[in-house]
């Protein structure tokens, strides 16, 4: 006898204004034929995935600086934080899957990333056929939410493949997840990771067309990626760093290519970014003159707005008040940050050589002040006047430019052209505030004699550059290398590196029984 659990997904958040959302359901007045009538309803349904990503339970904290940067080992079993924070970040760090705090988040997060992907695909299905007149800027209003609505589909599901499948060198074969492209989806077969990688580029490869003829025309400057003024329908075309635009779909490319194992194709889009960015002075790396910005958001392509990211923190992150004291600690800094065991927190930056490094002097709080606990302060509160720390405060960083540097020193260094591995590696640290003429990058120029060298610095580098960001455990993932563990290494197995599919998985799919 076969059973079948169907859950057909419908648009179920709009995004009705700046700050006001719709619950689109049977008993509203508001239908999806009136939704998509004009280009209003487009905007509002294309600005209400963009919310519904950097809520708490999604992008806000679970899928960055909450369950897969514990994945990525990033906090110690120490942590100070509440029981329950304590107890999911540990058990996230130890890949229990079943864990009484994590397995009920875990399977919200997956829920809510395909309620999304429907979203998306509910405004594909209608923007097809609408004609250009609907939309204030005509073609190019069209083609940019067709754009963004296709980019959005493939980024999400991007994230749903790298925690709920193994990666390419994993050697993966069965099928493991869908990928959902049609509205409403009653069936969904799963796919292998291939297959899924493969629709994933074909997404982003056509959104990047669509999205081109918009974005190539304006300035990418800070203030204009992150500009949020305006009034009525110009609010819209503001603030593309906060939107998935063109340059931002072409790091996403580099991005997918490279976990494809495409490296032709990855180093060709990341390496583009980087002469655009020496070209045009856009997504540059933060200069020494810019201190008091936490997220050094001036080279971050594409992030989310959330403006109560600040007290999430807070729910957190306490340290202030004594009676109340909590934080979640961060794991191992003296091995990836090397402040030295008699170091004492120096916000000038001349107790050691590493603490010229921004990340050191903004992304970590010494609790203690003898550079032995430290907690995340990427999140908390600015009260710094100016853009960078307005900015700082609401920014959910999700593509930057130092993952391009990563992804071209990678594949330089892997087909023997080590010199420039190397430079690309090193233009990450000038950029975060060590100087040229600096020891650290003379030791590295001259110490670094193999590809496996250069990959240490660059895994080291990187989980100072995105901590707080929940990359560093795809990074581990996708080149199924061993991690350094809280209670010992882990290993690239599938049990560790792969979630299971939540038990509501059928909502997307048809499973026989």
């Amino acid at each position: 006898m076969k059973r079948y659990t169907v859950l057909i997904l419908i648009l179920s958040l709009m995004f009705t204004g700046c700050n006001s959302w719709l619950d689109v359901s049977p008993e509203d007045q508001i239908g999806e034929k009136d939704l998509f009538s004009s280009g209003e309803g487009f905007r509002n349904a294309l600005n209400g995935v963009y919310k519904s990503m950097a809520e708490y339970d999604y992008y806000g904290r679970h899928l960055t600086w909450g369950i897969v940067d514990a994945m990525g080992q990033m906090y110690g079993p120490w942590t100070h934080a509440t029981t329950t924070v304590s107890d999911l970040q540990y058990g996230a760090s130890k890949y229990a899957w079943n864990q009484t705090y994590l397995k009920p988040e875990i399977e919200s997060v997956w829920a809510k990333a395909y309620n999304l992907v429907a979203n998306c695909n509910n405004i594909l299905n209608n923007i097809e056929q609408t004609t250009p007149e609907k939309f204030s800027e005509k073609e190019r209003e069209k083609n940019l939410i067709w754009g963004e609505a296709l980019a959005l589909r493939a980024f999400i599901q991007f994230d749903m493949l790298r925690l709920f499948a193994p990666s390419p060198k994993m050697n993966p074969k069965r099928p493991y997840i869908p990928y959902v492209t049609e509205y409403p989806s009653f069936a969904s077969p799963k796919k292998t990771v291939e297959e899924c990688l493969d629709l994933m580029i074909q997404d982003l490869e056509k959104a990047k067309n669509l999205v081109w003829s918009f974005d190539s025309t304006i300035k990418m400057d800070l203030n204009n990626r992150f500009e949020e003024k305006g009034v009525g329908e110009n609010r819209f075309f503001k603030g593309r760093g906060y939107r998935l635009n063109y340059y931002a779909i072409q790091a996403m490319l580099a991005r997918v290519y490279m976990y494809a194992g495409k490296t032709t194709e990855a180093l060709q889009y990341a390496e583009g970014l980087i002469e655009y960015q020496k070209k045009k002075k856009y997504f540059e790396f933060q200069d020494q003159s810019q201190f008091g910005d936490l997220k050094c958001c001036t080279d971050v392509l594409f992030g989310l707005y959330a403006s109560r990211l600040t007290d999430w923190d807070k729910r957190i992150n306490t340290w202030s008040d004594p009676k109340k004291m909590s934080w979640l600690e961060l794991y191992n800094v003296e091995e990836f940050f090397n402040p030295g065991l008699d170091m004492v927190y120096d916000m000038a930056g001349n107790s050691h050589l590493e603490s010229y490094d921004y990340r050191f002097k903004n992304f970590l709080y010494d609790y203690n002040y003898e550079g032995k606990e430290f907690a995340l302060r990427k999140n908390q509160e600015q009260t710094v006047s100016g853009i960078k720390c307005e900015v700082a405060n609401t920014l959910i960083p999700l593509v930057r430019m130092s993952e391009m540097y990563y992804i071209a020193a990678e594949i330089r260094g892997e087909r023997g052209e080590l010199k420039e591995g190397v430079d690309y590696l090193c233009d990450v640290k000038i950029g975060r505030g060590v100087p040229a003429d600096d020891m650290i990058i003379t030791d590295l120029k001259e110490g670094i004699v193999d590809f496996e060298g250069l990959m240490y610095e660059m895994l080291k580098d990187a989980r100072r550059e995105f901590i707080g960001e929940g990359q560093i455990f795809y990074m581990y993932k996708r080149l199924a290398r061993e991690m350094f563990g809280i209670e010992g290494n882990v290993f690239p197995t599938e049990e560790n590196y792969v979630i299971p599919l939540p038990e509501n998985e059928t909502n997307i799919y048809l499973k026989s029984s």
